[in-house]
């Protein structure tokens, strides 16, 4: 949740550009040139929040919001409270964040702007997940997944049920989980995320496993690796096998979980990656092999691939 990112500037030239910026918004206002002015306020403002003046920009902020409120401009009013909220969540306020986009929620809603609804409902319910009102953050964040997939945005639906799952895993109810990382594979499909599409099967893979659904999990599993073969990314071709191992591991079939372990093992050498040798080497430790049985096991596992 931040602003758009700007080209970083040295203390000097951020001083020296506020300052340009604030010499033209006076001439304005000496100008009477009172749009303008507040056009200008709220630009400056928004450059200031970028560079983490906070401060500085609530103040200007306000300045335009009470312009705003005189004027009767519900749009400006919405567009400042909404930036106001965005401020108060990256300054840690989150009861004056929350406050503030409720405010700029609910004019949106007024005014039929769907998208600006969208990231309103998001920015409640983050607030919502940082004061640990879980359950009416669900609430916020499925009535926002429920808008975005009407008005067909895949990503803010997708942002909107991540945020679902994460409280979900806390609150452990897998079956739910289950059910939101469907309807999220079904997005990611039509996004063509191949990635996102890989790591979600996975995770259902995973989520059956906590529910001993070993069939259901093995086969998201395998849809998973298989996938990954195909676009040959490499961290999830090495990670599948392994996630296989440990379901394999759960219903003590040890050698079968050692096989795959072991063929995780041999594509994580050749790619040299060492975080995940260890830890395979460590889940094979865990089963009772010492590391001259490992590395016998992968010779003969290699030599039968050559």
């Amino acid at each position: 949740m931040t602003f758009e990112d700007k080209p970083k500037l040295s203390d000097k030239e951020l001083e020296e550009k506020i300052s340009i910026l604030s010499q033209e918004i006076e001439f304005l206002k000496k100008e009477g040139r009172t749009s303008e002015y507040i056009h200008n306020l709220y630009e400056l403002a928004l450059f200031q929040a970028n560079y983490d003046k906070f401060d500085e920009a609530l103040q200007n902020l306000k300045i335009c919001l009470k312009y705003f409120e005189e004027s009767a401009d519900n749009f400006g009013i919405g567009l400042v409270y909404g930036s106001m909220g965005v401020i108060y969540y990256l300054s840690k306020d989150y009861p004056k964040s929350l406050y503030s986009y409720k405010e700029a929620c609910q004019i949106s809603e007024r005014l039929f702007q769907k998208r600006e609804q969208i990231v309103c409902l998001k920015g409640i319910g983050l607030n919502l997940m940082k004061l640990n009102e879980l359950d009416k953050a669900v609430d916020v964040f499925l009535n926002c997944a429920e808008l975005s997939s009407k008005e067909n945005r895949l990503e803010d639906f997708l942002d909107s049920i991540s945020n679902i799952i994460q409280i979900y895993e806390v609150q452990e109810k897998w079956d739910v989980m289950i059910e939101l990382y469907l309807k999220a594979l079904e997005a990611f499909e039509q996004l063509q995320d191949v990635r996102a599409i890989i790591n979600t099967h996975f995770n259902l893979g995973i989520l059956y496993n906590k529910l001993e659904m070993y069939d259901e999990a093995l086969s998201h599993f395998k849809k998973g690796i298989n996938i990954a073969n195909e676009a040959n990314i490499v961290e999830s071709i090495i990670k599948g096998p392994s996630l296989v191992g440990e379901l394999y591991v759960r219903q003590n079939k040890l050698k079968k979980a050692t096989q795959e372990f072991i063929k995780s093992l041999s594509v994580a050498k050749k790619v040299s990656a060492n975080n995940a040798i260890e830890q395979l080497k460590i889940l094979l430790n865990a089963i009772g092999l010492n590391n001259e049985e490992i590395n016998i096991m992968l010779q003969k596992y290699e030599s039968e691939l050559d």
